[in-house]
């Protein structure tokens, strides 16, 4: 494992993964990474050397053997992958100069590319679909919706979808599709449908931010116009926002606003 300089860092999962930790703790976590990359499985004390103290949060990241050493799961995978390939691309070119043929350095360098693009596209599929009982593909996005139970309406969901289908998401794992719902699921529906739709416009990565429960308590207090009062046809919630989005969203849809006193 230490004779490899470096991992595959998947840094869409290791924000989602690290939502809940805190910067200390995050520092933590990455220098026992590191560690375990170079120097392999590491005993309690090592880690305590590290943490100060037993930290759950942080211990709970590791997995604990029965030799009683910790390691990090997906990162052993991801070395051991690493590993594969590294060996297959020297077989490869062991094949191409057994036959006293000299290999162009650019055309290495483009297989090589090639060859790794292609592998990560896989994973990405695989992650983005999985097998259904009746044999049939269903998206994931679907399956952790119906696995969370979610009682959030048709609209919420269509949304839901919509951002598991963006290019930043597409190559989530179930396990991190399954932590941003069960994040977006403990706000009101439609200060989640905000959070996933700027995620949308913006490309962001994740939904919810070391800021966001400040956000929703300013969002809970900030009063709101009658739908009634507010039926524009631009969107059906947009009733919902302040003025200030509301000119936005028109400007962006190239429709004149109303003033601020029809509006409210």
């Amino acid at each position: 494992m230490a004779q490899d300089p470096a991992f595959l860092f998947y840094s869409s999962d290791f924000l989602t993964g690290v939502s809940l930790l805190n910067y200390d703790q995050i520092g933590k976590y990455i220098k026992l990474l590191c560690l375990t990359h170079q120097m392999g499985r590491l005993s309690e004390s090592d880690m305590l050397k590290i943490c100060g103290t037993y930290d759950s949060d942080v211990f709970s990241k590791f997995t604990k053997d029965e030799s009683g050493l910790y390691y990090n799961n997906r990162l052993e995978k991801e070395v051991e992958k690493r590993k594969k390939y590294s060996e297959s691309r020297r077989e490869n070119r062991s094949k191409s100069t057994s036959k006293d043929k000299p290999v162009k350095e650019n055309k290495m360098s483009k297989s090589y590319v090639r060859h790794m693009e292609n592998e990560n596209e896989n994973i990405l599929s695989n992650n983005t679909h999985v097998e259904g009982v009746k044999g049939e593909t269903q998206k994931l996005s679907e399956i952790v919706w119906v696995e969370l139970d979610s009682k959030m309406s048709d609209e919420a969901k269509s949304v839901w979808t919509t951002l598991c289908e963006t290019k930043k998401w597409k190559g989530k794992t179930k396990q991190a599709i399954t932590l941003s719902l069960k994040k977006l699921l403990k706000y009101e529906e439609l200060f989640a449908i905000s959070l996933m739709q700027s995620a949308i416009e913006m490309e962001y990565q994740g939904v919810v931010y070391a800021n966001t429960d400040a956000d929703y308590k300013k969002w809970k207090s900030t009063p709101r116009a009658s739908p009634k009062k507010n039926t524009d046809g631009i969107n059906p919630k947009s009733h919902y926002w302040n003025y200030e989005e509301y000119v936005a969203h028109c400007m962006k849809l190239n429709v004149t606003p109303k003033t601020e006193a029809e509006w409210t």
